[in-house]
């Protein structure tokens, strides 16, 4: 089994390159497919910059929705988390594509060792404005008061949700808008996990913690990353997406790319 960990994308219209660089890793894993005996792809989070519903449909949009197609036609196994940018993502969305959908934490195990896999937000309790938006935004009743809204409403409330946050973000400490070591002792300990993965900060690092490891993954702007769980070993690696898109082998650029981040796993 060899598991593959993306998150922060931010994919839409506006980023082709990003659009580009991951149809690259679609054609990437397919050939590692052939290889390998199983492959499961994680999708930690904010995969897309923004999710206001199904009825909003673009040939971009289509063109992932082709990738997916492709990546599950070669039983590579899809799992998308929510994220603070496609927490609308639904069951009817995922169904329909053929993904597996998870709104919050997911538990995997490897070589002994239960990792705990999350997009990371619901762990940046210092940022209490942040957090009183997440706690409005997930609530089913504003969701489908918000899902009832014409599209073109969607789009411009969202569109000014974004204006704010960035405006707000600029006033905001950076500490705070990491993830609060007591929540992550207290959501591994709560999964009885050893191991953390997730995104959301765009802080990539490998950390210790009272209840073992926990890895940041990237986000992809300048540079994509990937983990890889493997063999009892995690590695995450960084690419430059000018090279990336730039290389007439991405296969072997890709596999030739430094390792950030290793763990090995220990039970």
């Amino acid at each position: 089994m060899t598991r593959y960990f993306i998150a922060d994308l931010h994919l839409s219209n506006e980023r082709p390159d990003l659009l580009r660089a991951f149809d690259l890793l679609v054609d990437y894993l397919i050939k590692q497919s052939v290889k390998k005996e199983s492959i499961e792809l994680y999708i930690l989070g904010d995969f897309y910059e923004r999710w206001i519903g199904d009825d909003e449909q673009s040939l971009w949009q289509q063109s992932i929705e082709s990738a997916f197609e492709k990546l599950l036609h070669n039983k590579i196994k899809i799992i998308v988390f929510h994220g603070n940018r496609d927490f609308l993502l639904d069951q009817t969305w995922a169904k329909r594509i053929g993904v597996i959908l998870i709104e919050n934490q997911l538990v995997i195990e490897d070589s002994g060792c239960r990792i705990l896999l999350s997009h990371g937000d619901e762990a940046c309790l210092d940022d209490t404005q942040y957090q009183e938006f997440r706690t409005m935004v997930r609530n089913p009743k504003w969701q489908r008061d918000f899902l009832a809204r014409p599209l073109t409403e969607r789009i411009a409330l969202t569109t000014q949700l974004r204006t704010q946050s960035k405006a707000v973000k600029k006033e905001k400490a950076a500490d705070i808008m990491d993830v609060s070591p007591d929540e992550i002792t207290r959501l591994m300990q709560q999964h009885q996990t050893s191991i953390m993965i997730h995104g959301h900060t765009h802080r990539p690092a490998l950390h210790a913690e009272v209840e073992g490891h926990r890895l940041v993954l990237g986000d992809w702007h300048n540079h994509v990353w990937l983990g890889c769980l493997e063999n009892g070993c995690f590695t995450q690696i960084k690419m430059e997406l000018s090279q990336l898109l730039a290389t007439h082998k991405p296969e072997d650029y890709i596999q030739q790319s430094p390792i950030e981040h290793r763990l090995k796993l220990d039970n």
